[in-house]
């Protein structure tokens, strides 16, 4: 009985960035100053323990975001073309929650779009997110690897839920859609999705 009470811990047991990590890649859209491919990015708690969930075939193990959580990238490529102004644009966040009714969409566009997600955390200064180092060399043009940034390997912290709907923390966790578009003003240069 021992012996299969181990052996079930160890097929569910959340391995850290094995288990626990988001791929995300560009979205393709025309226009775009260049090209995001297979980011990957590990979910925590926020303590920063590794957090999984059941993919939705129930197949596998894959990352699960926590709210109050963290998010750290480890790897990816980031290809620009040509020089372009980076400093002063904005990454802004859509985060959906797939196949729920209560919960829908926190951030739509880099704003909120429910009462239990604050503004402030659909939206950031894309420079002062990725480092002023790798914004500079950015903006230069080229192709780089974003394990080459230490500064990008440093936790992302996602808030905790705040407001009077707080207590429904227990159902948000599950299959989510993130998207991720880098803004010039109004003009989408990049997107990213997981």
């Amino acid at each position: 009985l021992l012996l299969l009470a181990v052996t079930v811990a160890y097929c569910y047991a959340c391995v850290d960035k094995v288990d626990n990590v988001y791929v995300a890649n560009d979205c393709g859209k025309a226009g775009a100053w260049g090209k995001i491919t297979d980011v990957k990015m590990m979910t925590y708690d926020a303590k920063g323990n590794p957090t999984c969930k059941k993919n939705s075939d129930q197949s596998k193990l894959e990352g699960d975001i926590q709210f109050p959580g963290k998010i750290k990238i480890s790897s990816g490529t980031v290809t620009v073309n040509g020089a372009h102004a980076i400093k002063g644009s904005v990454l802004q966040f859509t985060f959906a929650k797939l196949h729920s009714i209560l919960i829908g969409k926190l951030c739509e566009d880099g704003h909120s779009k429910n009462v239990i997600f604050p503004d402030k955390y659909c939206h950031f200064d894309f420079c002062d997110l990725i480092g002023t180092k790798f914004c500079d060399m950015l903006a230069k043009g080229g192709t780089f690897n974003i394990q080459d940034f230490p500064d990008l390997a440093k936790p992302i912290d996602i808030p905790a839920l705040t407001g009077p709907l707080a207590f429904l923390v227990g159902i948000i966790q599950g299959e989510w859609n993130i998207g991720a578009d880098i803004m010039m003003g109004s003009n989408q240069v990049a997107c990213v999705s997981a």
